[in-house]
């Protein structure tokens, strides 16, 4: 397949901290480093939390430099303090109940199709969460990257790639 008509997959405009195409942040609920987050929230044009990743970011900001553009999710995971800290400051949170859906596909339906998709967090801690992630990875269709504590990843489709 000719270069032009290839996909190409890189987290570098990511790891920079400046972007030339579309990404939206989506922050799951485990933890995550901050010079990753920080890079990352440059990067990105909409930032959402995932539930309990509000948590997650609420954790390492202790600065107040990171705000979300919607907190989403049955809320459930989502600790009282951390919720009224976000309304306080106007951050949208929505509650949604649909229980045959995770946070993190609430979250998706969000993001318009042409943003590709960077989650921080999802390859560690439950086993149940990282099966989830790499799920999500396989089945959608797509451009989604996986920042992690200590790895990355996405899934390549079976077309010309260049990494």
């Amino acid at each position: 397949m000719p270069p032009h008509l290839a996909r190409t997959w890189t987290c570098e405009e990511l790891l920079r901290g400046h972007a030339t195409k579309k990404y939206a942040l989506i922050i799951v609920n485990q933890p995550i480093r901050k010079d990753v987050l920080q890079r990352a929230w440059q990067a990105v044009d909409i930032k959402l939390c995932a539930d309990g990743g509000a948590n997650r970011l609420f954790d390492v900001d202790h600065e107040n430099q990171y705000l979300p553009d919607l907190i989403k999710g049955d809320l459930d995971s989502l600790r009282p303090d951390v919720q009224a800290h976000y309304a306080s400051l106007k951050v949208p949170i929505k509650k949604d109940m649909d229980e045959y859906s995770t946070d993190l596909m609430k979250c998706i339906q969000e993001v318009p199709e042409d943003y590709a998709l960077v989650l921080l967090g999802g390859l560690s801690g439950r086993v149940d969460q990282t099966v989830h992630t790499m799920s999500m990875l396989h089945k959608m269709e797509r451009e989604i990257y996986v920042l992690d504590k200590e790895s990355m990843a996405w899934v390549l489709r079976p077309v010309s790639k260049f990494i």
